[in-house]
Order: structure tokens, then C-alpha cells, then sequence
């Protein structure tokens, strides 16, 4: 994981998906540092998806529009 900034882009000084990672101490670093950062994930390669649900977009329109 890493954080990003509430438009979704990292925050200055960060390399965003570059350093993401599931290391504890550099997580709650980050946290310290952001307290109100979003919180993004790195799943490329990893056979997975990820679906963000923004506040007035939620699952039954997903729903109606994709089935």
C-alpha cells in the first residue's frame, strides 16, 4: 500500500506506486506524516481488482449499468 492525496495523486517527495509496501513501520510513518491520506494499493501482477466506490456512485448503479 501507500498513500495518496484525496485527488488521488502522490504526495510530493513520494514516487506512489514506486514504494509501495506491506512494511509496517514505513506504513505508519506515512500515516504519521498524512494522518487524512487515502490509502491505495499496488495489485499489478497480482491476478486481482480493485473497486472504488465514490461517494454517489454506488453498487446498484454499478449494478444497472454493468449487470
Amino acid at each position: 500500500m501507500f498513500p495518496t492525496r484525496h485527488d488521488k495523486t502522490p504526495y510530493p517527495g513520494t514516487r506512489g506506486v514506486l514504494e509501495a509496501t506491506t512494511d509496517p513501520r514505513q506504513i505508519e510513518m506515512w500515516w504519521q506524516r498524512w494522518p487524512d491520506a487515502n490509502v491505495a494499493m499496488d495489485v499489478g501482477g497480482a491476478g486481482m481488482m480493485v473497486l472504488d466506490l465514490d461517494p454517489g456512485h454506488d453498487i446498484e448503479e454499478l449494478e444497472k449499468n454493468v449487470g
